[in-house]
């Protein structure tokens, strides 16, 4: 039995579904399937019950779950204490990754150059499970992810404008279609699609999209608007911000776990606490 098999029966419990899980994994869902029967087979054991609207785990797959809780826990924690701390480990959004961030790194680059960096970047759910996980040592999120687990170092504030193509009238714009990120938990996915639904427009068409450049590309070429981060939208010569649909803004939290001693993070919040915006 392999670790990773035990993480991606988490990932299916967790999911109440294979083919979600896949996707969370980034596998096909014949490899997670197959993955499953192997653990089956293993332990002789039923773990799961497949049902139409996805699986549900059996007494024996509930106490496995819980093992594989602790188990991977520990094996985490392990792999936290030996792995090279010359690796600072970011968990970012999209957007953020394409606005402030690449700044941000430039300057921290210069006051600790031997430091590697990786930056995963994700939804606010997922970036708040590898930081409790212990995949990822600093996460920007927003409040409603920040835990009792964690602590904030530093915040700063993102103004969210919706978008249109250049020359489109405000009347026009509710009769256009939403451009959106595909992840449905997409946090500015969600609040374009309130701002629909108070015009009087329920279920606006979608155009769902991978990265904030093809949004940003499809709205320019007229397909429809969106909602972003206004830190996106520098230098966008065919796309028009109207001032009066600017939404309230939204503050950003540089996040750790608590008890955490991290040199690296402390140096990004005094780069981010003397550039940000209050």
């Amino acid at each position: 039995m392999e670790s990773q098999e035990l993480r991606i029966f988490r990932e299916v419990a967790r999911a109440g579904s294979i083919s979600k899980a896949a996707v969370h994994l980034g596998y096909v869902q014949s490899n997670v399937t197959a993955r499953i029967r192997k653990l089956e087979e293993e332990l002789n054991a039923v773990l799961l019950i497949r049902h139409s609207k996805g699986v549900t785990l059996t007494a024996e797959g509930e106490r496995l779950l819980t093992a594989s809780e602790d188990i991977i826990d520990r094996i985490d924690r392990a792999a936290a204490k030996i792995r090279d701390r010359k690796t600072f480990r970011i968990g970012a959004s999209h957007t953020l990754s394409v606005s402030r961030l690449p700044l941000w790194l430039t300057a921290f680059q210069e006051q600790l150059p031997e430091m590697n960096l990786s930056v995963v970047t994700d939804s606010q759910d997922h970036l708040a499970r590898y930081l409790a996980e212990g995949k990822a040592d600093c996460a920007f999120l927003e409040a409603q992810y920040v835990t009792e687990e964690m602590e904030t170092l530093a915040s700063f504030q993102e103004t969210l404008c919706i978008i249109a193509p250049y020359g489109c009238a405000e009347r026009e714009m509710i009769q256009m279609p939403a451009i959106v990120n595909k992840i449905a938990a997409c946090p500015y996915r969600a609040r374009l699609l309130a701002w629909f639904q108070s015009h009087g427009v329920p279920a606006p068409r979608i155009i769902e999209m991978d990265t904030v450049e093809a949004i940003l590309r499809s709205v320019e070429l007229g397909m429809g608007i969106s909602l972003l981060p206004a830190s996106v939208l520098s230098e966008r010569q065919n796309i028009v911000v109207t001032g009066e649909l600017k939404m309230d803004p939204v503050r950003i939290f540089l996040s750790v776990c608590k008890g955490s001693s991290v040199r690296a993070a402390e140096i990004l919040r005094e780069i981010i606490i003397n550039g940000a915006e209050s």
